[in-house]
């Protein structure tokens, strides 16, 4: 950074923002992904290097920030490096002057250069060449044999066609449709096998037996009829005041429900219905952190007015000089531009408060059912979301441990299957 933003890049930036043309380039981004093999210290390693030898070296000595994301399944590792095209030429300038237009005959008197290499063709080829160069070479240290190539797989010889690329959100969203279709094959089959019993059960029922006769048999057709014969027995009389008791008994109009379905609803159908309210509230929690920024410095620039208008700079204080002048006017200019981006941004909370509104009227009905659900069934007991979130991770653990025991156990009776006495 130059020796004005040495220790606030934000400063640096913030000022691009203000002093930059109107119609100039503010900053450029690369945005590219991280091995996924690579921790987070050996990604900061291979970014810093990768930095070093494309736009902060001997050459090319530009303004950068850059910042590392991903996400916790660690699916998606990238990178965001932003730069300004300004050459650091070791010049002291302040920010207003930085961003003027250069002066290429007398440099001190100037705006920093423009670098012509980031604004050249071959520079996203360069770039991308360094990278794959860079990447391979760390991924070779630490013993990796993954590799990257920036060409196109007919360049590398590969004959396929090429996929487009799927988000990181897309593809989790993609894998949890196929385990809610899973599902619902799996809730199909089971209500096609519910629905051939009902069947079988009015037919046995027509045909003149009892209603636990009826319901058994039904559930076990198929089974050896000389056990079914001395269960039915053993059940007589519990066959007659079953028969008695659904007379009696009213039909419950009710949803039941029980409480692990109770939890799965909440867990998954309301969870995912509320999920894109997520990332509208973080742009609204940074646009208000942004808000805050630009009061506090409108509120510092304020203050400049108040003091350089109450001064006189002119002879003996008798009158305005006409560098006070200017400086009041560049400062009015300044507010000026900050006001305009503070109405920007509220506007932008309000879109975005907007479209959390649209959500929570689309999710009206669920959140009326689940009320509903927990009036008709008063036993039910709301969990919070960490708490589900913490069963659902202790479910499919002894999941996973169970098939882990059986895979042993399959192995096991391999093993002993290809012995001979």
């Amino acid at each position: 950074m130059p020796s004005f933003a040495q220790n606030n890049p934000r400063l640096f930036w913030e000022s691009a923002d203000i002093y930059e043309r109107s119609n100039a380039r503010v900053c450029t981004e690369i945005e590219f992904a991280l091995p996924r093999e690579l921790n987070l210290e050996q990604q900061q390693i291979l970014v810093n290097e990768f930095i070093k030898q494309s736009i902060d070296n001997d050459k090319h000595k530009l303004p950068y920030s850059f910042a590392i994301h991903n996400d916790p399944e660690n699916h998606n590792p990238h990178c965001h490096l932003i730069f300004s095209e300004r050459h650091q030429d070791g010049i002291d300038r302040t920010p207003e002057q930085f961003f003027k237009r250069a002066n290429s005959k007398v440099l001190e008197q100037g705006g920093a250069m423009k670098s012509k290499h980031a604004n050249a063709r071959e520079f996203v080829q360069d770039v991308r060449t360094t990278w794959r160069k860079l990447a391979n070479q760390h991924l070779e240290k630490h013993g990796i044999d993954s590799r990257i190539d920036e060409r196109t797989l007919k360049a590398q010889g590969i004959e396929r066609d090429p996929t487009t690329h799927i988000h990181w959100r897309e593809f989790k969203n993609l894998e949890q449709i196929q385990r809610q279709s899973d599902e619902i094959g799996q809730k199909i089959a089971q209500n096609v096998q519910d629905l051939a019993q009902e069947r079988r059960y009015i037919e046995l029922r027509e045909q003149g037996e009892g209603i636990f006769s009826a319901k058994f048999s039904s559930i076990l057709e198929g089974a050896n009829k000389k056990a079914l014969n001395r269960t039915q027995s053993d059940f007589y009389e519990k066959d007659k005041e079953t028969q008695r008791g659904e007379e009696k008994t009213p039909v419950n109009r009710k949803e039941c429900v029980s409480q692990d379905d109770f939890d799965m609803f909440i867990y998954k159908t309301i969870k995912n219905a509320e999920k894109p309210k997520f990332e509208h509230e973080r742009k609204i929690e940074e646009w208000e952190k942004s808000l805050k920024q630009l009061r506090s410095t409108y509120a510092d620039y304020k203050g400049d007015l108040a003091r350089l208008e109450s001064e006189k700079w002119g002879m003996l204080g008798l009158y305005q000089s006409k560098e006070q002048k200017a400086e009041i006017e560049r400062i009015k200019g300044v507010m000026s531009n900050l006001s305009e981006r503070f109405d920007r941004t509220k506007d932008y909370i309000a879109k975005e408060q907007e479209k959390i509104e649209q959500i929570n009227k689309q999710n009206k009905p669920l959140f009326e059912r689940k009320a509903q659900i927990m009036r008709d069934n008063p036993n039910l007991i709301e969990k919070s979301m960490a708490q589900l979130h913490q069963e659902q991770f202790k479910r499919n653990t002894e999941k996973w441990e169970r098939e882990q025991k059986n895979k042993q156990k399959d192995r096991s009776l391999s093993r002993d299957d290809g012995l001979s006495l």
